[in-house]
């Protein structure tokens, strides 16, 4: 009789299990990410899905802007969350959809103390900065926007290169150099005194936030994901979130 009832008990368990793997299936979405975002934006999205109870299981994927679109593309990700800046057209919008959730901007930050060396002229003819791989998205804001747009007595001199916009980040509050950074991501550490903007000193660009995704058939799970992106739009960020400060 026990063993006939731990078999039971095994089978009810099964069944439990396959009717969840089912529902996780269908409710399942993919998520590609740029760096910077996955570490702002993208947890906002999955903690509003979850605050108004929604059974949305999403797989979160970090990669670069170029990566991005070729998960999107090659359908391994529903949608993405990239940076956009202003004359950069990224993919046809024949087989594009996207939302442009809200502004953002690529600004110069430094450890405060550093700052008035920069002000009185220190850094006038060579500029220290962290840098930028010339493949990645930000690589080319910077090699198009932002060194361009220096003084043209002023030598930028690499320090340090990295992929990663909160690596960056963190050489400024280090004190290693100046970083060109979204400030979605820095106005935490302005905040709290970590850096300074110092936009009104050197060249800064705007940025678009937006969620792209395929235009074809598309699951349930991905509708309700683009409904609340869209509800996103210019919305004031919720309270606590990392980017809350930023006028993005």
């Amino acid at each position: 009789g026990a063993q006939i009832e731990q078999i039971a008990t095994a089978l009810r368990q099964l069944l439990a299990d396959l009717r969840r793997g089912d529902r996780v299936a269908s409710n399942r979405i993919v998520i590609a990410s740029q760096h910077s975002l996955t570490t702002s934006l993208a947890p906002q999205i999955i903690q509003g899905l979850q605050n108004e109870g929604e059974q949305v299981y999403v797989r979160l994927r970090s990669a670069n802007l170029d990566d991005c679109f070729a998960m999107l593309l090659s359908r391994q990700a529903d949608l993405a969350l990239v940076y956009h800046a202003p004359d950069h057209e990224a993919g046809s919008n024949d087989y594009l959809e996207a939302i442009d959730i809200r502004p953002d901007r690529l600004v110069p930050v430094l450890r405060p103390d550093l700052v008035p060396g920069l002000q009185q002229g220190e850094y006038e003819n060579d500029l220290p900065y962290v840098a930028y791989p010339s493949g990645v998205f930000f690589g080319r804001i910077m090699a198009e926007r932002i060194l361009p747009a220096l003084d043209a007595r002023t030598t930028a001199l690499p320090r340090a290169e990295t992929a990663l916009t909160f690596a960056a980040l963190e050489m400024a509050v280090a004190g290693v150099a100046v970083a060109w950074v979204p400030l979605s991501l820095a106005s935490v550490s302005i905040a709290q005194g970590g850096v300074c903007d110092l936009s009104a000193i050197l060249p800064s660009c705007g940025l678009t936030i937006r969620a792209i995704r395929l235009r074809s058939t598309r699951s349930p799970a991905e509708e309700t994901v683009w409904q609340h992106i869209l509800a996103l739009q210019n919305a004031p960020m919720a309270s606590g979130s990392s980017i809350r400060k930023a006028r993005t």
